[in-house]
């Protein structure tokens, strides 16, 4: 069985591909007018760097204390989406949906790396 760090170092590596399409994803569909819609994109290289230069490098728990900080500031950076995550799920509207589900789709793929590296730091203690 993998040890918790090989497993949060795994669960960064899925997140990032998916961060990596999302961020492709969100910028066609704003037509591809706006570049600041690649930021997931960018996030997910990293994630997918660190976990394969973790895995391969044998600095795994380098890696994930790396993986937990860019994670947090993924979900810092997308936080000012909440009130507008809030505002489309009660109806409202919002000035861009695609830019709103991009960045709450970053805040829950951020989370859901942030708490495997928790969970691997906990279990390594």
């Amino acid at each position: 069985m993998a040890t918790a760090t090989a497993q949060a170092l795994r669960v960064g590596g899925l997140v990032g591909a998916l961060l990596i399409v999302l961020g492709v994803g969100a910028y066609a569909g704003t037509d591809f007018a706006h570049a600041t819609a690649l930021i997931p994109t960018v996030f997910g290289v990293v994630f997918v760097a660190l976990a394969l230069g973790g895995t391969h490098l044998a600095r795994e728990r380098e890696a994930t204390y790396a993986l937990g900080g860019i994670s947090a500031l993924g979900i810092l950076g997308s936080a000012r989406a909440v009130p507008d995550l809030i505002a489309l799920a009660s109806g409202e509207g919002v000035d861009s949906i695609v830019g709103v589900a991009s960045q709450g789709a970053m805040i829950g793929l951020s989370m859901v790396v942030l708490v495997a590296v928790v969970w691997s730091v906990l279990e390594a203690s």
